[in-house]
């Protein structure tokens, strides 16, 4: 009894694969240039975690510090909950969409062999993670991404020498929106998961490029104790 109360719930073949690519996960060592990494957004029902649902996601691959537009990703997931109109505004998911969507399962285990062992890339990385968790918990409870990851805002935050842990920030000046315009980054399809998927990557690596004149230039070095990006 005791045992079966409280043994692991057998990892899903779906989810196998991407577990085994665990072992073969690059140092923290290894130069940025050599990472892939893979930059994703998701849309919602809303912002709050716990409540709202998964609609969509973009994701975006970056090898050699170059996109690779034709490994990219996007996927519209089955919600069949009410959305209120002002979040359809923001993200133009009709109801009728979302109904015609990916059954999550199908759509969530299509992103994560697409993931793999990359580092995850997004602009304020812990929402997207904590949504997709969440939806992959529902199948699987004991779920955890082991990727590392990278905030596209914590960077722009670094490279203006703002510590996030002791010093009070002005986030309207580190939105996707200001700093695309302050590093003159085009954007594109603003508020779909893959347009902002994109204009992320676009963002990453122009500040990638600024930190890696600053010397930082792998992994290891956009620890905590480094310069706070986690």
């Amino acid at each position: 009894m005791f045992k079966n109360l409280f043994s692991k719930t057998p990892v899903p073949d779906w989810l196998q694969p991407y577990f085994d690519a665990k072992s073969s996960m690059p140092s923290k060592d290894t130069p940025l240039q050599n990472l892939r990494f893979v930059v994703l957004d998701t849309e919602t029902t809303g912002l709050n975690i716990k409540k709202d649902n998964l609609l969509s996601i973009g994701a975006i691959v970056i090898e050699n510090q170059e996109i690779i537009i034709n490994k990219s990703l996007e996927l519209i997931v089955f919600n069949d909950t009410k959305v209120e109109n002002e979040a359809i505004l923001i993200h133009g998911i009709l109801p009728t969409d979302s109904k015609e969507g990916k059954q999550a399962k199908i759509a969530l285990e299509e992103f994560i062999n697409f993931l793999g062992n990359s580092v995850i890339v997004a602009h304020h990385t812990g929402f997207d993670r904590a949504m997709l968790t969440k939806a992959i918990r529902v199948l699987y409870p004991s779920f955890n991404f082991y990727n590392n990851d990278l905030d596209t805002a914590k960077m722009a935050m670094k490279i203006d020498n703002i510590s996030t842990d002791r010093q009070i920030v002005d986030r309207q000046k580190y939105t996707l929106d200001a700093l695309c315009e302050r590093y003159d980054i085009e954007v594109v399809e603003r508020h779909t998961a893959w347009g902002d998927a994109f204009t992320t990557a676009l963002l990453f690596l122009k500040l990638a490029a600024i930190l890696e004149e600053r010397g930082v230039n792998k992994l290891s070095d956009f620890s905590p104790r480094r310069i706070g990006l986690f």
